[in-house]
């Protein structure tokens, strides 16, 4: 798996996210959004899938163990944010709060979460409570 492949299907998935969070149930291409946005995810889960589940199997290992690895499209935010430029000119996507992506058990933290996040690619585990952000993948 190519991981400019991975990210560049992650910003597509998170851009259709954005473009649906900015419509109301009752706009008439929601409906039609919304299926573009499902044929995303399974394409991304039939490319990506094993791979990510590797990944996430490692992530988890090491920072929860005692939660289960879920599918890869568990660990997408609800939405995502454009919080700058990369020197490419592609936009830097973050997570608007620390409740995004799926809730793990942490002996160390009270409420954590991981999500995965795109451009740069990177899955991130937070703990609100504890003001707490760590990039776990790629491992820095």
């Amino acid at each position: 798996m190519r991981i400019e492949d991975l990210n560049s299907d992650l910003v597509e998935i998170a851009e259709k996210k954005m473009a649906l969070g900015r419509l109301s149930y009752s706009d008439r291409i929601y409906d039609a959004l919304e299926e573009e946005l499902h044929a995303l995810e399974d394409a991304f889960v039939e490319q990506h899938g094993p791979h990510l589940e590797a990944v996430l199997a490692k992530v988890h290992e090491k920072h929860c163990p005692e939660t289960e690895v879920l599918s890869p499209l568990a660990y997408l935010a609800k939405t995502y944010l454009k919080v700058g430029t990369q020197a490419d000119g592609t936009a830097v996507y973050d997570i608007p709060d620390f409740q995004q992506g799926i809730v793990i058990d942490s002996d160390h933290y009270s409420d954590a979460h991981l999500v995965l996040v795109p451009n740069p690619v990177r899955i991130l585990l937070t703990a609100p409570q504890e003001n707490i952000r760590e990039e776990v993948w790629p491992t820095p």
